[in-house]
């Protein structure tokens, strides 16, 4: 429930209504509250987030997982979740896994014609783009890549807490093969749209503003406000890693990239460039947030 004047005042009644709805969806408790408090903590130690790493077995398979997967090229096989962080992910990538694992976690119901795969393959990429560009920004409040890739593979998951609460009418939506945006569908039939949502209950369970403002405005390539670097790199590398789901589709850019986010065209492209040749990379790790073996 956010605008760029931080009020909901445009809200109509339904939208305001759903929203409500939404509230009594209980905040992230036990393992998954743990998670996403250290993600809030600049300053947690190695050993914290190991020992929660450690509290789940599935936790530390799917972070073992992704750290042996091709798409690092590890040689040595990693064995333990604190080999998995200093030789491989790094500290800031074990968070943004564990964040994302969380609140696939939290939304487990599903609905006809959601592709849990689509949506973390998408995901997965817009993270991997933003964290390869956040290094190239030449501006004073750059992101860091760990925060880049963070906001990347956050980006849309108020569609997960609308699927799982709203399936009937997400259903309707997902058949609905008429032109037009998933985002001004829901908002026709709900009133609200999955940036709203998510924003919300980035707000609502404790993450850091940076994510809230990334998850709610980077649909908006003129947004003009705090963090904007992060949330225009973060609606960039979304609309980039759509091409990237398709085989087919060629790799291109925008005519202009948005004006106020310091990065050159040339390490865009070779950015993409480089991505583009692990697509069967990124679908395995997809795979893995998604809940696969």
């Amino acid at each position: 429930m956010f605008t760029n004047q931080n009020n909901q005042s445009d809200l109509s009644a339904i939208a305001k209504e759903r929203l409500l709805y939404l509230q009594e969806m209980p905040a992230p408790t036990g393992l998954a509250a743990e998670i996403f408090a250290i993600t809030s903590d600049d300053q947690v130690e190695l050993d914290s987030v190991v020992e929660i790493i450690e509290k789940s077995p599935e936790i530390t398979m799917r972070i073992l997982r992704y750290a042996n997967s091709v798409y690092y090229g590890h040689r040595r096989h990693i064995e333990t979740p604190k080999e998995a962080i200093i030789r491989v992910l790094g500290l800031s990538l074990t968070k943004s896994l564990m964040l994302a694992m969380a609140v696939g976690k939290t939304f487990q119901k599903t609905c006809p014609g959601f592709d849990q795969k689509r949506h973390w393959f998408r995901s997965s990429a817009c993270a991997s783009i933003a964290q390869s560009l956040a290094p190239h920004l030449s501006g004073v409040h750059s992101p860091s890549a760990g925060i880049a890739y963070t906001a990347g593979l956050l980006h849309n998951f108020g569609i997960l807490a609308l699927v799982n609460t709203f399936p009937d009418q997400l259903k309707k939506i997902f058949a609905d093969k008429t032109e037009g945006s998933l985002r001004t569908k829901t908002r026709e039939l709900l009133g609200i749209d999955h940036l709203i949502v998510g924003g919300w209950l980035a707000r609502r369970w404790g993450l850091p503003d940076n994510l809230v403002r990334a998850i709610s405005f980077h649909d908006d390539p003129f947004y003009h406000g705090p963090h904007q670097e992060l949330v225009l790199l973060t609606g960039l590398s979304c609309r980039l890693a759509g091409h990237l789901y398709s085989p087919e589709k060629t790799l291109e850019l925008p005519d202009s990239l948005p004006s106020k986010l310091p990065l050159q065209r040339q390490d865009v492209e070779k950015q993409l460039s480089a991505l583009s040749s692990k697509r069967e990379e990124l679908a395995a790790m997809a795979e893995l947030l998604a809940g696969g073996k």
